[in-house]
């Protein structure tokens, strides 16, 4: 490296005060705060829509649903069903034929003669009414395809106001779109802590001692501990809740795989962080090692090697020398509607 002073060794600044003077410094410079100068290029403030018009926005069209609310209220008060006139029609078709075996009992005289003609003339009554019952079926169906034949739920209906070009029936259809994913959305933060299972795999509704059992219409099981859901079969996923404390999260563990133990087992994969994995599959292995006819294992090539791991420790642990159960033995048993006398293990209805 070569230095400035070493090519110019006359121009340092030691060889150069003795000619001209002492080095003398720049001038200060005091810098001056400008009051009306922008700093940032994002003012939250400025970004910011008028909260008195979207309070206006929204008053209005909380208004206008309500007023639509309160039309589909006057439509399905003033809703006549359609008469059809079925009792009528019925009574004609019978009175007809009636009328048909009186003239035959009045004009025909021989009793072998007479008795035919009434045959035929009930079969003649009969096929009637079959043909009556058809063109009534079909006249319900057009009806119920022009949503006629009984008064259209307030989705359907505000749909057709839409079609008519009603602002507020417009803005009722987003909010149900809105709606619809709120609901999507799952409570705790995102799909987590949950066993998926393989399609339509359902279980029974088992009765424990610790738990209650809530059987919903659309066959989900929720089992319920203190009035707190712990554990929710769905057939095809597993959710497991959070517990008051350690032992009922332990509880929860422990139910969840033995539920999971009694279904198919095509498809079992765990869905959460690391320390949610780990706790159900050690709640697995305690399934495996109580010597019961359900064996409870994951399908996941990585929850299975960890599952190994696991399984290893479990059985130093509690002292097991060999496992009681193979985990990969592909001989599984069939679902039944009946669960081995355990502590943990879920137990049929009595009755």
């Amino acid at each position: 490296m070569v230095k400035a002073s070493s090519v110019h060794p006359t121009l340092t600044k030691f060889r150069l005060e003795a000619h001209i003077g002492a080095f003398e410094g720049p001038p200060t410079f005091e810098h001056e705060e400008w009051s009306y100068g922008i700093f940032s290029t994002y003012q939250p403030a400025f970004e910011l829509r008028d909260k008195d018009v979207r309070f206006d926005r929204r008053q209005a069209r909380a208004e206008a649903r309500l007023d639509l609310k309160m039309r589909y209220k006057r439509y399905r008060e003033g809703w006549e069903k359609p008469d059809l006139h079925v009792k009528d029609r019925y009574q004609q078709v019978a009175a007809r034929y009636q009328a048909m075996k009186a003239d035959v009992k009045r004009s025909q005289h021989d009793p072998l003669l007479r008795k035919l003609l009434y045959r035929v003339a009930e079969f003649d009554r009969m096929k009637a009414m079959a043909e009556l019952r058809i063109e009534l079926r079909e006249e319900r169906q057009e009806l119920a395809e022009k949503g006629l034949l009984r008064p259209l739920a307030y989705r359907p209906w505000v749909e057709q106001q839409a079609l008519k070009g009603d602002v507020a029936a417009v803005s009722q259809l987003r909010g149900f779109v809105y709606r619809e994913k709120r609901k999507e959305r799952t409570p705790d933060g995102g799909f987590d802590r949950v066993i998926q299972c393989g399609q339509a795999d359902d279980s029974a509704v088992y009765h424990l001692r610790s738990y209650t059992s809530h059987l919903h219409r659309d066959g989900t099981v929720e089992y319920l501990r203190d009035g707190r859901a712990g554990v929710i079969d769905r057939g095809d996923f597993v959710h497991v809740k959070s517990g008051f404390n350690d032992d009922d999260e332990l509880d929860n563990y422990r139910l969840a795989a033995n539920l999971v133990s009694t279904k198919s087992g095509d498809a079992v994969r765990i869905i959460g962080d690391d320390q949610f994995v780990d706790q159900v599959l050690d709640a697995g292995c305690g399934v495996n090692h109580r010597g019961s006819q359900y064996v409870f294992q994951v399908t996941d090539p990585d929850q299975m090697a960890r599952y190994d791991v696991i399984e290893k420790d479990h059985r130093q642990y509690y002292g097991y020398d060999e496992p009681e159960v193979s985990t990969h033995s592909p001989a599984r048993h069939d679902q039944v509607d009946d669960a081995p006398d355990d502590g943990y293990q879920p137990r049929p209805f009595v009755g």
